[in-house]
């Protein structure tokens, strides 16, 4: 896979502090063994950072007004969403990705002995409520596999299969974006039936066998005939492959996929919610949160105790009819 870079900025030749912070992408990818996806975080953060203070160096980035003002223009400036909406500032979650990509580049400037301090630690974090768990209802899981299945006219039926078999992957398995498009044919199992995140594509780094229901395996099992009989003979190990040629599934076609089911079913839908979905579903069902934590591939197991509080009202009443049947009612 190729080293994500920074593009110049202006067209001028890069200063010390982008060439160290191509130093930092190199010890990142090579040393700690970084996920590509996580690189391109970075370099998406710092390009943002480049673009908003032009005339960031070594010196002015150890400055809190440097960070405060590129905070405040992030808030400020107005972006297009879509190809017509425009919107104002950004979402406090996006605000914290970015200032925590920035950081860690920061504390490596620190620790490398580049700057002497590090002004983000003394700047307070955005406060963020992640309000976003909602899981997909089972209408608008029907809806989406409708619309994939009967509804939206695919160029091919080796696209249809292949486009209802991602949908199906991320609501039966609650597998991440990055770890659905690293997935390749030998990670899948169907005589112990079976899907493993491999380690190098887990956020967590540590593989993670992921058991299927029997349907998602029949499922399965007709993607990877109509795979082998596709008329392109497939050389790439990639689970899920293009149409057209003989490439891995990208983040793009996954766009257009996700978007497109949004725009035709009427779901407010995305790759998360399909991992809350699955993760709300297993709860739902009593799965223990230790046995949730390893599904969804968490290493700190508070992130798994969100959704042991995602709990409706109905899933609760039995515990507490149990009080009253114990001898507390009159």
């Amino acid at each position: 896979m190729t080293m994500v870079l920074l593009k110049p900025v202006d067209g001028r030749t890069p200063n010390e502090l982008e060439i160290l912070f191509k130093d930092f992408l190199n010890e990142q990818k090579f040393t700690r063994c970084a996920r590509h996806a996580t690189l391109q975080g970075y370099v998406a953060a710092m390009q943002l950072f480049l673009r908003i203070v032009k005339e960031a160096d070594l010196r002015n980035i150890q400055d809190r007004p440097t960070w405060i003002g590129f905070f405040s223009a992030l808030n400020e400036r107005e972006r297009l969403v879509g190809k017509q909406m425009k919107q104002t500032g950004v979402k406090a979650s996006t605000l914290l990705t970015y200032r925590s990509k920035l950081d860690v580049f920061m504390r490596w400037l620190v620790a490398t002995n580049q700057i002497k301090t590090n002004p983000l630690t003394s700047i307070e974090r955005p406060n963020v409520q992640y309000v976003d768990r909602r899981f997909l209802t089972e209408s608008e899981i029907r809806r989406l596999f409708q619309t994939c299945q009967y509804d939206h006219k695919w160029a091919s039926d080796f696209i249809r299969i292949r486009n209802y078999t991602i949908l199906r992957v991320l609501i039966l398995t609650g597998v991440r974006r990055g770890e659905l498009l690293g997935l390749h044919l030998q990670d899948v199992d169907l005589d112990k039936g079976t899907l493993t995140v491999r380690a190098e594509t887990s956020k967590s780094k540590m593989p993670r066998p992921i058991p299927l229901p029997r349907p998602l395996m029949i499922e399965l099992s007709d993607y990877l005939q109509a795979r082998k009989n596709h008329a392109i003979a497939y050389l790439s190990p990639a689970l899920f492959v293009s149409g057209t040629k003989d490439r891995a599934f990208g983040q793009h076609g996954l766009k257009h996929l996700v978007d497109l089911l949004a725009k035709e079913s009427g779901v407010h839908f995305h790759v998360h919610r399909a991992r809350h979905t699955f993760a709300s579903e297993l709860n739902r069902h009593g799965t223990p949160l230790q046995h949730l934590q390893q599904l969804m591939g968490h290493h700190d197991p508070r992130m798994t105790m969100a959704y042991g509080r995602n709990v409706s009202v109905d899933t609760l009443r039995p515990a507490v009819e149990k009080i009253g049947s114990d001898g507390y009612s009159r």
